[in-house]
């Protein structure tokens, strides 16, 4: 696997979940054992100490509409969210063009309760940035490109966030 080069710095801001690899859980904010959160934003931003890392703000609504919102830090290829249960994981940014688009991806195992994987992709937009089919194109080839499996995006619902 190639990675990315990845800049803080460019990727700060805020972002839109348009894909996801369905899951029980919602670890984009941490929300534990249920469905996927809707109209799932995420923050990252600059510290005020240059020689910390990114300040990550993740929120959505869940099943019920209510706003869910967890904190963590963002290194170049690891997240730490705040919540229970939570470790330290990988976060790649597989591709990005800063501006409009993020493909991203996390993988864990846990050997404490067998061995257990647990995976998520993302692709996040800009607010307000519609993708036009090439760089959809892009965001999907940057899974395949690292032998991920892009069929298993699904196209995540906006409307009414």
């Amino acid at each position: 696997m190639s990675y990315f080069i990845f800049a803080s710095s460019k990727f700060q801001g805020d972002w839109v979940e348009v894909a996801n690899y369905p899951n029980v859980t919602a670890p984009l904010v941490g929300s534990g054992y249920g469905p996927d959160l809707r109209c799932v934003r995420a923050s990252y931003d600059l510290p005020t100490d240059p020689m910390e890392q990114l300040v990550v703000t993740n929120t959505g609504l869940d099943e019920h509409g209510t706003k869910m919102t967890i904190h963590g830090r963002l290194t170049a290829t690891t997240i730490d969210l705040e919540g229970v249960d939570l470790e330290v994981e990988p976060f790649l940014v597989l591709d990005t063009d800063y501006t409009s688009f993020a493909s991203v991806y996390t993988c864990h195992h846990y050997v404490s309760i067998g061995v257990v994987r647990r995976q998520f992709g993302w692709i996040l937009t800009r607010e307000g940035v519609e993708l036009d089919q090439e760089t959809r194109t892009r965001a999907l080839a940057a899974f395949s490109q690292q032998e991920l499996s892009s069929s298993r995006l699904q196209w995540t619902d906006n409307t009414g966030c």
